[in-house]
């Protein structure tokens, strides 16, 4: 009886009063039509009909009066209830209403079974530039021609997978009711609204992102464009400037040398001279360096590749640097353990001896005078791993024996972060050392070019500064 009696209008207190007062009525009536059944009750009892029929009326009408109260009170607290529960839902519904048309993306409502939308927001409506009566009566696969189009059997398989608990999220060009196409990001998820189960569909304009995202692109495309023709530019300067310096140098070097085994130069100048061709050839093989720099970095760096003998590489490099070896009184020692049948390699014999004459060299410069160069070789099976604080370069795998070269020396060491950048282009230690040792710091990057060209790796490992380096070489070693 509570929604009859409901009037939102009306205060707690009235609608109870109207439910007291329609029980009070009731009750009156029922207790007027019972005094002919009392006075009938009395004659029967033998008693004073009317003594019977008062005291009952009284009781009939406390009773009334007591449950009237009673049910007043109670119906008042309930339609309290019920008013506050109501506007609760009331503002609730307002609050949603508000925020489900404020938000900038747009949503639509989907009946899964029939796929027509049931609802949509204002930001929906201005996205696809229609009404919300457009938007609401028209067919579901006119929104699905876009870029790409979707027929309706695909828009089907979509609302299927939803359906099935599979949540949906693409980006494609939607085309509005005007034929206008942009970028949307689209979010199809299952969703209970009160008895029914719905399709919610969110929709984003991502269109100035992606306009964005194109523009950041060609830029990009542009700037890598740029920077690769330098980089063109730069190789063939540097290609140009090193060999228009070294064209000079050979004559030179080759003037030094005749003028050195000359009889009548004595000797006080024999000296100056051989400085003067030291540096000289010094000088040649920086400009060396150079030239092997750009063929890296254009990976037009070629071999001539035949047997090698990796012993006689190492001591032909060990030759090579014997004058800085002696200016420093630097011990080498040569441990060549590998059998001498298995120390070969098939690649470039003049560039497996410049590796190791500039790894040689590298440790001569570093490492203080009275000190100590060891190389060692042997052959493993198997490439041993790297050691601590190492910098490998990356591996290739072995498919045989391999040729191991230590070059191990007793001086400045390095730390585990100039490990790291040891075998990169125009890298050394610190600038303090660039000023004190010389270099250009890019002797190690073309050993390692040259190493991975054979199909080799090279590491670095240290134990810190002050405790020497070793330098590890791993070619694939051929029987000779």
């Amino acid at each position: 009886m509570l929604p009859y009696f409901y009037d939102r209008d009306r205060s707690p207190g009235q609608m109870a009063m109207r439910v007291s007062a329609m029980y009070g009525v009731l009750s009156a009536a029922w207790i007027l039509s019972s005094d002919l059944a009392l006075e009938w009750l009395g004659e029967w009892l033998g008693k004073d009909s009317s003594f019977v029929t008062k005291i009952a009326v009284a009781k009939g009408w406390l009773f009334v009066a007591v449950t009237s109260l009673l049910l007043f009170l109670f119906l008042r607290n309930r339609f309290r209830v019920i008013l506050h529960n109501q506007e609760a839902l009331r503002i609730s519904e307002q609050r949603f209403e508000a925020i489900y048309n404020a938000v900038s993306d747009g949503v639509a409502i989907v009946d899964p079974a029939s796929g027509r939308i049931v609802d949509v927001n204002d930001s929906f409506c201005r996205m696809l530039r229609g009404t919300r009566a457009e938007l609401l009566n028209i067919d579901p696969v006119r929104l699905s021609q876009g870029d790409p189009p979707y027929s309706g059997a695909e828009v089907r398989a979509i609302i299927d997978l939803v359906v099935a608990g599979q949540p949906q999220v693409f980006e494609w060009r939607e085309r509005d009711l005007t034929g206008r196409l942009f970028w949307v990001e689209m979010t199809a998820r299952q969703a209970r609204l009160g008895p029914e189960n719905r399709l919610v569909i969110t929709v984003r304009d991502i269109e100035q992102r992606k306009q964005s995202e194109r523009r950041q692109l060609e830029l990009e495309r542009a700037r890598t464009e740029a920077a690769e023709s330098a980089n063109v530019a730069k190789d063939e300067f540097l290609a140009m400037v090193s060999h228009e310096l070294r064209t000079p140098l050979t004559p030179v070097l080759l003037a030094l040398g005749g003028l050195e085994r000359h009889p009548q130069i004595p000797d006080d100048c024999h000296e100056e001279l051989v400085l003067m061709r030291r540096h000289v050839e010094m000088e040649s093989r920086l400009i060396d360096d150079l030239l092997d720099l750009t063929r890296v970095m254009s990976r037009k760096l070629s071999l001539r590749r035949g047997d090698c003998d990796v012993h006689a590489a190492i001591q032909s490099a060990a030759q090579i640097c014997q004058p800085i070896l002696a200016e420093k009184t630097l011990r080498l020692d040569l441990a060549l353990a590998a059998p001498p049948a298995q120390a070969h390699v098939r690649g470039d014999v003049g560039r497996i001896e410049q590796v190791f004459w500039n790894l040689l060299g590298n440790a001569a410069k570093f490492t203080p005078p009275g000190g100590t160069i060891t190389v060692r070789t042997c052959i493993q099976e198997a490439v041993a791993p790297p050691a601590v604080l190492a910098h490998t370069a990356d591996p290739v795998p072995d498919a045989g024996p391999t040729l191991v070269t230590e070059i191990t020396d007793t001086g400045i060491g390095m730390t585990a972060d100039q490990l790291s950048r040891a075998f990169l282009m125009f890298e050394q230690a610190d600038r303090s050392t660039t000023r004190k040792y010389g270099g250009l710091g890019i002797g190690l990057a073309i050993c390692k070019a040259i190493i991975e060209l054979h199909g080799g790796t090279i590491t670095a490992a240290s134990a810190g500064p002050g405790q020497g380096v070793t330098m590890t070489v791993r070619l694939p070693c051929v029987t000779a």
